[in-house]
């Protein structure tokens, strides 16, 4: 549940629902109705998004390869997992879920390995790319959204 809605439920039991508050909570609901379609699109295309885009990604930078043992497979698990903490976020509807429990650490982890900025962007706009051609437009706006969130903690100057 996201905090602000788990603070409101508790503060409801001392006083009635505001307007604005009941608008807020119908818009939630009505995202959370969509996120089982999100999650499901995912869990079928994920392998195939994932593989286009680290193919794609290493074609476009073929000597980052040769830098690290199993850079592709490595590569492989990093997206997956970022597109797992990004889909848990789309559910909860809470994009500070996927920077909390992954995004920030993960930066560090990027850069002590000094992948480098642009290439950290391309890798994860053509992931961004390859979820919007695989799972459409309309199913894959919150997730390509929550990706754009990574995309900014990944390239906050004001980080590492």
């Amino acid at each position: 549940m996201r905090r602000d809605f788990l603070h409101l439920s508790v503060e409801l039991l001392q006083r009635p629902i505001t307007d604005e508050e009941l608008a807020a909570l119908r818009r939630h609901a009505e995202h959370v109705r969509h996120t089982p379609a999100v999650a499901l699109a995912l869990k079928h295309h994920e392998q195939d998004i994932v593989h286009a885009t680290v193919t794609k990604l290493y074609q476009r930078y073929p000597q980052q390869l040769e830098r690290y043992a199993l850079t592709e497979v490595k590569t492989r698990r990093d997206m997956r997992s970022v597109l797992g903490y990004c889909l848990y976020a789309v559910v909860l509807d809470d994009p500070d879920y996927a920077k909390d429990k992954m995004l920030y650490w993960y930066r560090t982890i990027l850069n002590a390995f000094e992948f480098g900025q642009t290439f950290v962007e391309d890798a994860y706009r053509l992931l961004q790319a390859e979820v919007v051609a695989h799972l459409g437009a309309e199913t894959s706006a919150p997730l390509s959204a929550m990706l754009d969130e990574a995309i900014a903690v990944f390239n906050d100057p004001h980080m590492g």
